[in-house]
């Protein structure tokens, strides 16, 4: 593709964080149909309610920042 590993670092960095803010917008908006239902949240989205729990953590920590 004729990109140099820099380039192709970068690259990766980015969709990285681009999926972390995709999961996070996703989990959010799913907490928000489900009225913070974390239960429900996790079982629709198929994942660990845990990871909800750390989602709702890490937003509330950024909004405070």
């Amino acid at each position: 593709l004729g990109m140099d590993s820099s380039s192709c670092n970068e690259s990766l960095v980015h969709s990285a964080s681009s999926l972390a803010e995709s999961q996070q917008r996703l989990i959010g908006e799913t907490l928000q149909t489900q009225r913070g239902n974390v239960a429900k949240t996790a079982r629709l989205l198929g994942v660990p309610r845990g990871l909800v729990y750390r989602h709702m953590r890490k937003a509330q920590a950024d909004e405070t920042d």
